[in-house]
């Protein structure tokens, strides 16, 4: 039947056609990201992995041109050591690095230090609490890939960049988003907690033989970057130092509190 012929010379040029256009945008976006091209990163992807979240560049605008930030990033080069499942997580850290050094008006000052099996850079690494992964091989040798964020004496670590696991984003801006608004800020904000539900956990009374109970893991969470302290469900007035109130759960608040 000519029409059924027709029909399939159709569908087999369709298919030949997204199968160019698929090609030509991997090699697109091997070649531009191979070359840098100025640290000009085509942004082919659905995750937009380029692209810094507004919430980073909340942070970058608070950065001071007399208080910069330097960014040390170890990671191993040696291709006898250095695993190939994470050289495209190197390549992405990198890329996300030149990224805020960018976005930061030069605000941000990066190091690069490739701390090789037997190097002074592995002592560097070291000294700044890069945690070392291995041994890898029989000789003992370890890689590192790992950052310190430092300004004006204040210092963050991550000691490790883990991988994202499969079908899961990176969380590498916000970790590195959030070293950089601790060591700018080593000053904790205040946050209060108001709940009539034991969310900041209890402690324990050894004579009475009762364990004491772990604050909820939001508790912890927070605890993690601001002063967290417990505010009364009848209380009558709220700390002037608090910038933020969370209230969990108000069963039989008193009117006072209300107010």
């Amino acid at each position: 039947d000519p029409m059924s012929v027709n029909l399939k010379s159709k569908q087999a040029t369709t298919g030949i056609t997204a199968v160019l256009v698929i090609a030509i945008v991997v090699v697109l976006n091997f070649l531009v990201g191979g070359l840098g091209l100025g640290n000009f990163r085509l942004d082919l992807t659905e995750d937009k992995i380029y692209t810094l979240s507004q919430g980073t560049k909340n942070i970058l605008s608070r950065l001071n041109e007399d208080e910069p930030v330097t960014i040390r990033f170890y990671h191993t080069t040696d291709d006898r050591v250095m695993p190939n499942v994470l050289k495209p997580h190197v390549r992405a850290v990198e890329d996300l690095l030149l990224e805020l050094v960018k976005a930061s008006g030069d605000k941000i000052i990066l190091e690069t230090i490739h701390p090789n099996p037997n190097t002074e850079e592995e002592d560097k690494a070291r000294a700044d609490e890069i945690q070392d992964m291995g041994p890898v091989n029989q000789e003992g040798d370890k890689i590192y890939f790992g950052l310190a964020v430092e300004c004006l004496g204040q210092k963050e670590v991550i000691p490790f960049l883990n991988p994202p696991a499969p079908n899961e984003g990176s969380a590498v801006e916000y970790d590195i988003a959030r070293a950089i608004s601790k060591v700018i800020k080593p000053t904790k904000n205040v946050v209060g907690v108001m709940s009539s539900i034991p969310v900041m956990g209890s402690p324990m009374y050894p004579f009475q033989r009762q364990r004491g109970q772990e604050p909820w893991v939001i508790v912890q969470q927070l605890r993690a970057d601001y002063e967290v302290v417990e505010v009364p469900m009848g209380t009558d007035k709220i700390d002037t130092n608090i910038k933020v109130l969370v209230v969990l759960h108000p069963a039989d608040i008193s009117e006072s509190a209300e107010y």
